[in-house]
This record gives C-alpha cells, sequence and structure tokens, in this order.
C-alpha cells in the first residue's frame, strides 16, 4: 500500500511575498525608465505621486502621473504595460523561505494564482519559487481560462497525485481562495494580514469560504504538517 502524501498548495499574492512590494518595485521601474527618458523629470518626484495616489486608491493613478508630469508623449495603456510586465525586485521574506525549506523534499509542494500568466510568472522567478516547486505544479489560472474560487486548478492537482493523498490549500484571501479547496476537502489555511496586505480579510463569511485554520506566521504551517 502506497504512502499518502501531502501536497500543499499555495496562493501567490500577499501568501508567499507581500504584493504591496511588487507595487513598489513598479513604480521604482516607471520612475527610473521615465527620468531615464527625459532628465527634466525626477525619480523621487515621480515615485512620490505613484505612491501617494495608490495610498489615496485613486482608481486613475497613472492618469494622475501623466496630468502632474505634463507626460504628453505616454499613455496610461503604456504605463500600465510597463507595471503588470516589469521584472520586479522582490524577494521571500525570510520565515516563508525558513519554512518552504524544511517542506523541501517531505511535502509536494504547488502554486495556484489568479492574474496574468507573464506578471506572475515574473514574480515566481524573482522569488525563486522554482527552487520549492516544479513548473508543472505551478497553475496560472489565465492559462486555464478560470479564476478562483472555481475549482479547476484545484482539480488539475487532484487529478495528478491522485485522490488517496492530504491535500492543503495556503492563502490570504478570504473573499475567494478558500472556497473551492473547502469543496474538495482540502485542509484550508488562511495566512492572517500582518498590516501589509493589500485586500482586507472578513472573518464574517458562511462557513464553505472560511478556511479551517488561521496562522499568524507561515512557520506556524510546520504543526499542521509535520
Amino acid at each position: 500500500m502506497m504512502k499518502r502524501r501531502k501536497i500543499v498548495v499555495f496562493d501567490l499574492d500577499d501568501t508567499l511575498y507581500k504584493e504591496v512590494d511588487f507595487v513598489k518595485s513598479a513604480f521604482r521601474y516607471i520612475s527610473q525608465r521615465l527620468s531615464d527618458v527625459n532628465q527634466t523629470i525626477e525619480q523621487e518626484n515621480v515615485y512620490d505621486i505613484l505612491w501617494h495616489s495608490f495610498l489615496q486608491k485613486d482608481k486613475d493613478t497613472f492618469g494622475v502621473l501623466i496630468h502632474r508630469c505634463e507626460l504628453n508623449r505616454c499613455t496610461k495603456t503604456e504605463l500600465l504595460e510597463w507595471y503588470r510586465y516589469h521584472k520586479p525586485t522582490i524577494q521571500l521574506e525570510t520565515d516563508i523561505k525558513e519554512t518552504l525549506d524544511l517542506l523541501k523534499g517531505r511535502v509536494v509542494m504547488g502554486v495556484i494564482s489568479d492574474g496574468r500568466k507573464e506578471t506572475q510568472m515574473n514574480k515566481i522567478e524573482a522569488l525563486g519559487l522554482k527552487e520549492f516547486i516544479e513548473e508543472d505544479d505551478i497553475v496560472i489560472n489565465e492559462t486555464v481560462d478560470t479564476f478562483k474560487p472555481d475549482k479547476k486548478s484545484f482539480l488539475k492537482f487532484v487529478e495528478k497525485y491522485g485522490r488517496d493523498n492530504d491535500f492543503y490549500y495556503v492563502g490570504d484571501n478570504t473573499e475567494k481562495d478558500f472556497v473551492a479547496a473547502n469543496a474538495l476537502g482540502w485542509t484550508t489555511i488562511c495566512l492572517l494580514d500582518n498590516g501589509r496586505n493589500i485586500h482586507k480579510q472578513n472573518d464574517q463569511l458562511e462557513s464553505l469560504a472560511l478556511p479551517e485554520h488561521f496562522i499568524y506566521s507561515m512557520k506556524k504551517l510546520l504543526l499542521l504538517l509535520l
């Protein structure tokens, strides 16, 4: 009889790294690129405008920048593409890296993430996640034409590894991360917001949407798995 394996699948944004760090990286990239093209544009000023607009939850951040800096030759579409497709400067935090190091070889790890393939894969490359996760176990939902809370991406892991294993999903977004995994009988775990998440968490949802476990640190995941 084959031993049951533990299949541990992670969300990406605000779970394995903080998405706000991607935002800051993109704003630094845009600021640098604009100042390189036009010497009259101050890099720090561009960054400050973008960051202030982000903090104010302005829905037209790039429009504000174009207006404030008189970027007559730039379009919002162009700036958005720079944002989405730049090579980000982001890294795994120490507790995340140490947790993945300890899990490596003991469990099968994967990723299910919404978002654009190129954007998400750029993040994965920057974070060095392929050291821990096989590329075939990285599912970017754009590539399978589905988005959470749909079950399709989760079922890919069940079909690949078989139902006679223990499946876990680790995420942060209480609105959509855990619905499908709960419905499939996976163990669901929410990494609590430490104050830096972009999407705020809500624990007043229907039970089918709520995770079974809440953890304050990724290292607490080890108590549930090992």
